[in-house]
């Protein structure tokens, strides 16, 4: 889940009926944090496999009001290897009207900076798995209630073992600790949302290589071919039989004009996915381009085969007929 709300850590103005309704509520709420999340417990369930890690060279900005954005992403990509501010980054991610900065903006500032936004898996674990791979990671925090939000960004840069809490920049706060229970549960409340900004060719410890895969695809139109077949190819050196990593990598050097070598990602790539109807369709339109054109027909048509109302291949065989 995506929230595209306003986020920061100013207080909103609490009306008197609104404050009664929070000591009424007061009661049930503290009974509710005594329980341990989900990931929590099963993350303590395992102490040994959990070793302490802190990035001490990832560089802090403290807030300023309405702003943790702008320097939540300053710290994140500093830390990845780019050379920005807070500042610089206002105007690119801070919303004045909605007081806050969208996830949606903060992803956009990290392509058009020159990082591809690798979401999370989502976990403690992966978090944890994050940190020990020396990536700080970004999340999405709701620090009140669901009802009653207090939208929060902040980078997670380390893991104390003895003391099962985790270590944040956040806000006016260098190295602030927070137990693993607490952060989950302000955590959840976004989704489960983060992110680790990486330079193209890099990639985080998450290993779900369609997920890899559709970060770069959603960040292809902020690189260049070049920089999107060093991503895609990163994928396929660990995972050779991606299928969404195979199209994106035989597109970028479609793009590149390097015909022969894309041709050759597809026929690999059909080599563990036979019926795929995308693979067929788009040798059909590099077979066009070498100048192959009753190959690309044959493919064009072998595509219709397997993907018989796909109008997209129908047009892709009346340009290669």
């Amino acid at each position: 889940m995506s929230f595209q709300l306003d986020s920061s850590q100013c207080q909103h103005n609490i009306t008197v009926p609104v404050r009664l309704m929070l000591v009424c509520l007061c009661a049930a709420l503290l009974s509710a944090c005594a329980i341990t999340p989900p990931q929590t417990s099963s993350f303590l369930a395992q102490p040994a496999s959990h070793k302490s890690v802190l990035l001490k060279d990832v560089p802090f900005y403290a807030q300023k009001e309405y702003q943790c954005g702008p320097a939540a992403l300053a710290m994140a990509l500093n830390a990845a290897g780019a050379s920005t501010s807070p500042d610089q980054l206002v105007s690119e991610v801070y919303l004045p009207d909605r007081k806050g900065s969208i996830q949606v903006e903060m992803l956009g500032a990290s392509r058009r900076q020159g990082f591809i936004p690798f979401k999370v898996e989502g976990t403690i674990e992966g978090l944890i798995k994050e940190l020990q791979a020396h990536h700080s990671v970004l999340v999405f925090q709701n620090l009140a209630l669901p009802w009653y939000p207090r939208w929060h960004y902040a980078v997670v840069v380390g893991y104390d073992a003895a003391s099962n809490e985790l270590i944040l920049h956040s806000a006016e706060d260098e190295w602030h600790r927070t137990n693993i229970g607490t952060f989950e549960r302000t955590w959840a409340r976004t989704g489960y949302w983060g992110f680790v900004p990486l330079k193209p060719g890099l990639l985080p410890a998450n290993q779900n290589p369609d997920q890899l895969a559709d970060s770069i695809a959603q960040s292809e139109q902020s690189f260049s071919p070049p920089q999107l077949q060093k991503a895609y190819s990163s994928v396929l050196k660990q995972w050779p039989d991606n299928l969404k990593s195979s199209i994106g990598l035989s597109v970028a050097l479609y793009l590149q004009k390097r015909y022969v070598a894309s041709e050759r990602v597809l026929r690999n790539a059909l080599k563990h996915h036979p019926a795929s109807g995308v693979l067929y369709n788009n040798l059909a339109v590099v077979l066009k381009a070498l100048n192959r054109k009753t190959e690309a027909k044959q493919a064009a048509k072998k595509a219709i085969r397997l993907e018989p109302n796909n109008q997209n291949f129908a047009e892709t065989l009346s340009e290669v007929s």
